[in-house]
């Protein structure tokens, strides 16, 4: 069948269920649909277009992202043992969350975030799914340009007091 492709590790084949444009029903069940798949696409496939560059620019910021400057403050607010509770089950949650949308991603065939929501909900929600998104990230440059200000802005003051004098 056209589509179908061979998994690394497995014995049998993988054809998407974006290809199908249905979700298996409960008598077919999802386990039988198709393997699991770690990667859609695999990680050696051409189409997968992030360059090394991009990677490393994507990992570090969200590794130095700004909630990682925001948590001292949250445990000052919420206390050491109030806060290493929300901070466990907010990793939970967010572990959840991944696992979620990775499993509808393999099982649709969806390569995207965009993608799942639209296959799951529609045209309309892959819009306004977009929208969230932009306002997010709009917010999040703010929020990077505020703290890059109130970082940088006393340095550069001592450099330039330092040069002056």
């Amino acid at each position: 069948m056209e589509g179908e492709k061979m998994i690394p590790g497995f014995d049998t084949e993988f054809t998407p269920m974006l290809q199908h444009q249905k979700m298996p029903s409960s008598e077919e069940g999802i386990e039988d649909s198709a393997p699991l798949e770690l990667f859609s696409p695999p990680f050696d496939s051409n189409l997968r277009k992030s360059s090394l560059l991009t990677a490393t620019i994507n990992l570090v910021a969200t590794i130095i992202g700004g909630g990682i400057l925001s948590i001292p403050l949250s445990f000052q607010k919420a206390g050491l043992v109030v806060g290493t509770i929300l901070f466990i089950i907010s990793a939970l949650a967010t572990d959840f969350s991944l696992y979620i949308l990775c499993w509808c991603s393999r099982r649709t065939g969806s390569t995207s975030y965009t993608e799942v929501v639209r296959v799951a909900f529609g045209p309309g929600m892959e819009f306004a799914t977009t929208c969230l998104l932009f306002t997010l990230l709009l917010f999040v440059i703010t929020a990077y340009m505020v703290l890059l200000k109130n970082i940088w802005s006393p340095i550069i003051g001592s450099i330039i007091q330092s040069s002056v004098a």
